[in-house]
């Protein structure tokens, strides 16, 4: 115990007392973090954010997730880089005009030709029944066009997307390459986009829902009503920085910033039937919880806003019968509220369990359009592109 006192007056005098006050505070950290780490561990509790095991050992993801004042200390770190000019932080790159990205790694033709012929599979099958499949991609957060991807980072999300397209074609499948829509259509992609989130605004969502519109009205004959496709007839409440999406949560508030968040909801008469029970737009599809109070800490506005529009329902005021299955994932959120109005019924199949579409489903259900909506991870992934059919 001696020996201990005499290393510390050591080095108190080595470093004086600020040195020695400044490895006291680091000390009381320690001590406190490594409480709270013990409690979630002892507790065995889940995590559900931003901090993912590529970031480091399962250990460590646990530590950082339960670190005391980790917000501030993140803020501080973006603010820090943004002042210094560094463009990557946590594994997220700040794209040349401030968008936060993910660079992709190239994926293997072998491997974007398996993802082909799975979706073949349900085109094939489908085309026997009569029914007809859309697959939609969405783009990712760096423009095919203008990439604004900064000097030394290399991504191959486009060259992925560019090769996977016609692979799908050669399978007989019509593709939507949304890049390419948005870019006809004079719009700059940037705009419908989250600066701080890889998905797409609530705007770009009604933006894609009437593509998807135009193309189901040319391929059955059957057209959404026109005050479903227009804005003129939906209230727009804007939320100013509001947002802080999946890659804000890694690089804080002040390394891009927050952004803002629109709710488009409909100034007509909604009427649909579904798990919940019968109820308007606003009454199924809408959670106003995460509007309840400005939170930056959480990024679920988009989805906890949005999630429960992805289900199955019936519209008990369409004037038409058409029967649609979505397959898609959280880009669909922001789709689907105006596919479930416009549409007789529609039934919603998260990609991760594709794995259960299966003949019986689609006998079953008697679907007159499917449409596959992808964000490209998961259309590059084999997860959400696996039907339990025959190739």
């Amino acid at each position: 115990m001696e020996q201990f006192w005499t290393k510390i007056k050591n080095l108190i005098s080595k470093t004086g007392w600020c040195g020695a006050l400044f490895a006291l505070i680091l000390f009381s950290f320690g001590i406190v973090n490594a409480c709270k780490a013990m409690k979630f561990w002892i507790n065995d509790e889940e995590y559900d954010n931003e901090w993912t095991i590529d970031l480091g050992s399962k250990g460590e993801i646990e530590y950082i997730s339960n670190f005391w004042g980790k917000n501030n200390f993140l803020n501080l770190n973006g603010f820090m880089r943004n002042l210094t000019g560094q463009r990557e932080m946590n594994g997220i790159v700040k794209l040349n005009n401030g968008y936060l990205f993910v660079p992709y790694d190239r994926v293997e033709d072998q491997e974007l030709e398996e993802r082909a012929k799975d979706l073949g599979a349900l085109e094939k099958y489908l085309s026997s029944r009569g029914t007809s499949l859309l697959v939609a991609l969405a783009p990712d957060t760096s423009s095919k066009y203008d990439p604004q991807i900064p000097l030394g980072t290399v991504s191959y999300c486009n060259d992925n997307l560019d090769r996977l397209i016609p692979m799908l074609q050669g399978e007989g499948i019509d593709v939507m390459d949304l890049r390419e829509v948005i870019h006809e259509d004079g719009i700059d992609q940037y705009t419908m986009m989250y600066k701080t989130d890889h998905h797409w605004t609530t705007r770009a969502g009604f933006y894609v829902y009437g593509k998807i519109a135009d193309w189901i009205g040319e391929k059955t004959g059957v057209e959404a009503e026109e005050q479903i496709r227009s804005l003129d007839h939906y209230n727009i409440t804007l939320y100013k920085n509001w947002h802080l999406g999946s890659r804000g949560q890694r690089t804080g508030a002040l390394f891009a910033g927050i952004d803002d968040f629109e709710l488009i909801l409909p100034d007509f008469d909604t009427l649909l039937e579904g798990r919940e029970g019968t109820g308007t737009f606003e009454d199924l599809f809408i959670n106003y919880e995460p509007f309840a109070q400005k939170d930056p800490i959480s990024r679920y506005t988009y989805e906890l806003a949005l999630r429960q529009s992805c289900g199955n329902y019936k519209n008990l005021k369409a004037d038409n019968d058409l029967k649609l299955l979505v397959i898609g994932d959280s880009f669909s959120e922001a789709v689907c509220p105006y596919l479930n109005i416009s549409y007789g019924e529609i039934r919603y199949l998260y990609n991760q369990q594709s794995d259960t579409l299966d003949a019986g489903y689609l006998e079953e259900y008697d679907p007159d359009v499917v449409v596959c909506l992808y964000y490209p991870e998961n259309v590059f992934g084999a997860g959400g592109t696996a039907f339990d059919l025959p190739r």
